[in-house]
This record gives structure tokens, C-alpha cells and sequence, in this order.
């Protein structure tokens, strides 16, 4: 028995493999847009592009970070003014009641007192802004 090889069917063949593998590389590279696709694109450039996109990865969390602190700065101040501007309403009324300039009576002037430290008392001393805990 006698077998015969086609060895010009057999080149083309092996020629056209290679290129339908080139061919699936390039169209993966174009839809994706990005140059290196796997480490057998370009072993190092490879590894240097994983590296930045990890990097990339990293500043972007920190950009998060640093809006959500400036997101609990922004509530941490504002929670102070307005315990500020509620004292300085008590020092108003003390003052005005020391020197008598208010025509009212003392039991009005301690439901003022009362009314203002109350409103002091009930803001929370623990506001919680997702899972961290401004106190």
C-alpha cells in the first residue's frame, strides 16, 4: 500500500492556518482597541501595560476617597455652624436679658433658653454617613 502526501495542499493548508491565527489576533486587537491583548502580544509591554492599568485603577479609588472625605468634611462643618449659630442665639438672648433691653418676662426668656439648648441637645452626637461614624 502506497499513501501520497499533497505537500503543496499541505503548505497551503499550514500557510492558511497562520494566517486565519494572525487574522483572529488583529480583529481582536482592533475591537478592543488596545495594542496588547495577551502576553503573547509583547511579553513586556504586556506586563508594563497591566501595571499602569492597575495604577489607573488605584488612582481612580483615590479620587473616590477623597470626594467621599470631603463629602464628611463638608457634613462635619456644616453640623458645627449650626451648633455655633444656636450658641450665639443663647449669647443674643443672655445679653439682651442682662442689660434689660428685653421688655419680657424671665419665664419667657427660659422657654428661649429652654427652646434654643433643646434644639442643641437633640441634633445626634453620632451621625452615621455610611458605614463611618462622625462624632
Amino acid at each position: 500500500m502506497v499513501i501520497f502526501n499533497n505537500m503543496a495542499a499541505m503548505s497551503a493548508l499550514n500557510e492558511t492556518n497562520r494566517n486565519t491565527s494572525k487574522l483572529g489576533k488583529t480583529i481582536k486587537q482592533a475591537t478592543s482597541g488596545m495594542r496588547l491583548n495577551s502576553a503573547g502580544d509583547d511579553a513586556s509591554g504586556y506586563s508594563i501595560s497591566e501595571r499602569m492599568r492597575v495604577k489607573i485603577r488605584a488612582l481612580g479609588q483615590c479620587k473616590e476617597n477623597s470626594a467621599k472625605g470631603q463629602d464628611l468634611i463638608d457634613t462635619a462643618s456644616a453640623a458645627v455652624d449650626q451648633q455655633v449659630n444656636i450658641m450665639k442665639q443663647v449669647k443674643t438672648i443672655a445679653l439682651r436679658a442682662r442689660i434689660h433691653s428685653l421688655m419680657v418676662s424671665p419665664c419667657l426668656i427660659r422657654r428661649w433658653f429652654l427652646k434654643l439648648l433643646s434644639g442643641l441637645m437633640q441634633m445626634p452626637l453620632i451621625r452615621p454617613i455610611g458605614i463611618i461614624y462622625l462624632c
